[in-house]
């Protein structure tokens, strides 16, 4: 999706006129995958279809005489590609690994951030002459992802006139819009032209939708790919605080997962039983996954405010990726199941390592078992797929400041 510094995610489609001036381009695409089961020929070849009636539907010629072609099926990766990104190794592997789309099953450092706001970034990929790299999203948005990430590849940027206060939402309407939402459509002519350039590797919102302030329901139904809308989040009244216990009460499927991120951030204690019955629940779907996955990450706000003993204890008993196995019944491939059941591990270390350490006898017990995962890691105990960049970027975040500063600084460093 991005360049250095890198962004995070977005998506979407479009409408138009047409002159016959322009020569046809075609961008080929060959799928790798992480797992067999990861994304199916069929899939690629409807995410490309809806791409182009993106494209075809945008009122400039350099769009509508752009094509993308699936030239090959989707392709397993070799053994020496990583499933997961988690550290600047990984990144580098895989935009070398000759697929122009990288289909992965989690994308957890991007640019030198591992990611805080959620369970993984939608996607990361270099401006300009790299491979795109995505994880699998909703059918809804998912041509439109493609095309976000391949217009990054193509030297495009995101638009975004309001990151800080806003998350992009100003700009939600755009292919290339910094915020994610089902609705964005529009492609300038500018952007058109860089999409109809050589390859270069291996619907109009309605007025008024986003009106509403704080943390609405179609905030919480939108993809967060370049970070979590903080300001929005934090200025939830007691009516949405509750919608949104709600939602993950009633496991409303399209917002669970952001609802129970935004619950860590501005719910209480008592909301960590509700994250414990989520956990649970048979993984039927993937947004139940999703908000697995999201679980010890809002856990880790809620400790990180609270400093609860007992929501240390749940972060900690998610320390072993083969005990996490249980949670993620529903699963029946068994290789999507262990990455899954390793990034619940993951997310767990990075929720304990938001700790503040204002507590004196908790810095102790986080320091030691941070310490202890890095151990086990290097020992080959077990194997969470992570390397010393992401040890390292935990040690960063932690005992170092709030964790609304250091996800305001997030969203200051995204692009």
């Amino acid at each position: 999706m991005f360049r250095w510094p890198l962004t995070l995610l977005v998506m979407l489609i479009a409408f138009g006129n047409y002159s016959t001036s322009y020569a046809q381009t075609t961008h080929e695409l060959i799928v790798g995958r992480a797992f067999d089961n990861t994304i199916r020929d069929s899939d690629v070849q409807s995410i490309v279809t809806k791409a182009n009636k993106i494209l075809a539907g945008v009122p400039h010629a350099s769009c509508r005489t752009t094509k993308l072609l699936k030239t090959v099926g989707a392709q397993t990766f070799s053994d020496d590609l990583p499933r997961a990104i988690t550290s600047r190794q990984d990144f580098n592997k895989i935009r070398d690994s000759g697929y122009s789309v990288n289909v992965v099953s989690q994308i957890l450092w991007c640019g030198g951030h591992v990611v805080k706001q959620g369970q993984s970034f939608g996607g990361c990929t270099t401006i300009g002459n790299e491979p795109v790299i995505v994880t699998r999203r909703s059918r809804s948005i998912e041509a439109t992802i493609w095309l976000h990430e391949i217009g990054h590849a193509q030297g495009l940027s995101d638009r975004c006139e309001d990151r800080k206060s806003t998350g992009c939402r100003k700009d939600v309407g755009w292919v290339m819009a910094g915020f994610a939402h089902r609705s964005n459509s529009k492609i300038s002519e500018a952007e058109c032209s860089a999409y109809a350039k050589e390859q270069t590797f291996p619907i109009i919102v309605e007025d008024g939708l986003f009106e509403d302030e704080g943390m609405t329901i179609d905030l919480l139904s939108g993809e967060w790919l370049h970070g979590v809308p903080l300001d929005a989040i934090l200025s939830a009244t007691p009516d949405q605080i509750e919608q949104a216990r709600d939602i993950v009460r009633s496991l409303e499927g399209g917002a669970l997962p952001n609802a129970i991120l935004a619950l860590g951030l501005v719910g209480e204690e008592a909301d960590a039983v509700l994250f414990n019955e989520v956990m649970l629940l048979p993984a039927g779907n993937q947004k139940l996954i999703d908000a697995k996955l999201n679980v010890p990450i809002a856990l880790g706000y809620l400790f990180n405010r609270f400093e609860t003993r007992s929501i240390f204890g749940t972060l900690t008993e998610f320390r072993k990726p083969f005990d996490n196995f249980d949670y993620l019944e529903g699963i029946d491939d068994f290789d999507v199941r262990v990455e899954y059941a390793r990034a619940i591990s993951r997310n767990a270390l990075v929720g304990i390592s938001m700790a503040q350490f204002q507590n004196g006898s908790f810095a102790p017990a986080i320091v030691n078992y941070i310490g202890t995962q890095r151990a086990s890691q290097e020992a080959g105990a077990y194997d969470l797929q992570v390397g010393n960049e992401f040890f390292d970027a935990l040690d960063e975040i932690s005992g170092t400041g709030s964790i609304e500063e250091l996800l305001r600084q997030d969203q200051q460093n995204d692009k």
